[in-house]
């Protein structure tokens, strides 16, 4: 599905704009720097909202945080790429809605005469109504859906099996996408009867807490908080579901550490991005690109 739109989306003309800036609110990749604590999410989004814009002869300024998740540093950089006037925007809404991160990207935005489209991470309807017809869209993962999804996927994989609550492990702070993400696995697992916990594990891959005395079923919301999930003895995990997947990640799923994990297909959201820009029309559009589940059976057709 996610391949056809990318095909449908492809267009003869390239449309009037030529000059446009993605805001990553996550460090990408350097390969010269070749740090460590980059997003392979926000990379893969970067690629392909890079390869698409040579392709469509649009000059694309990419701009990421020198930190691995900055709400500030972010903020920043919306602000100076604003500054520079280029003709559209593409960048996540992260900031949850009503905090003071929002107000201050909202009113940036309400001050920028280009197009903007949200990748990635979606605003709320309430903040999209401020901004009004210079959004051009939204392209990125169903993520309530996908919340929902790893609920199932962990409850499917119990069969019948009792636990003591499930444990949600976050690796972003004040992240819109992420809240949405848990919602959807609350709305399945607590009419259970059965407690949802979160946890921060942070930018080290450190759970911070202990989960001995007891048997949890645990859904990570990125590469991160899986990779922090490995490190957890196999007798206290009842189930472990990711979210995003890696090599270390795949190779967990075909070693059966993992059951399965939900991808969102970064770089055809970039791809996408680019084309939503310059074909829009005047109607605000959404691409959902996921959620998917990759487990042994498949997960050589989406390995990286």
């Amino acid at each position: 599905m996610v391949k056809e739109l990318a095909k449908q989306a492809v267009m003869v003309s390239t449309g009037p704009l030529k000059k446009g800036t993605l805001v990553s609110h996550s460090r990408i990749y350097d390969p010269v720097r070749q740090e460590q604590k980059s997003s392979e999410v926000w990379t893969e989004i970067c690629n392909g909202a890079q390869n698409r814009a040579r392709q469509r002869s649009v000059r694309l300024k990419v701009l990421s945080p020198k930190n691995y998740h900055n709400l500030g540093e972010f903020l920043d950089l919306v602000e100076m790429a604003i500054l520079k006037k280029p003709e559209f925007l593409i960048l996540p809404g992260t900031p949850l809605p009503g905090s003071k991160e929002q107000e201050r990207l909202l009113c940036a935005l309400n001050d920028y005469a280009g197009k903007i489209a949200f990748v990635n991470v979606p605003m709320d309807k309430e903040a999209l109504n401020q901004l009004g017809d210079k959004v051009v869209g939204y392209v990125g993962m169903n993520e309530y859906g996908a919340g929902q999804r790893a609920a199932k996927e962990l409850i499917f994989s119990l069969q019948g099996r009792s636990i003591d609550g499930v444990v949600v492990l976050k690796h972003e702070e004040g992240h819109f996408g992420h809240w949405l993400r848990i919602q959807g696995i609350k709305q399945v697992v607590e009419h259970l009867g059965t407690p949802v916990k979160e946890v921060y594990v942070g930018t080290e891959n450190q759970i911070p807490v202990s989960l001995n005395g007891g048997k949890f079923g645990v859904i990570t919301l990125g590469n991160r908080g899986t990779e922090a999930a490995l490190t957890l003895k196999p007798e206290q995990i009842a189930g472990l579901i990711g979210m995003d997947m890696n090599p270390k990640v795949a190779d967990a799923i075909l070693d059966s550490r993992v059951r399965s994990t939900i991808i969102q297909h970064p770089r055809a959201q970039g791809i996408l991005a680019i084309d939503q820009v310059l074909e829009y029309t005047g109607k605000f559009q959404e691409y959902f690109c996921g959620p998917t589940v990759v487990t042994s059976d498949n997960v050589r057709v989406f390995r990286l």
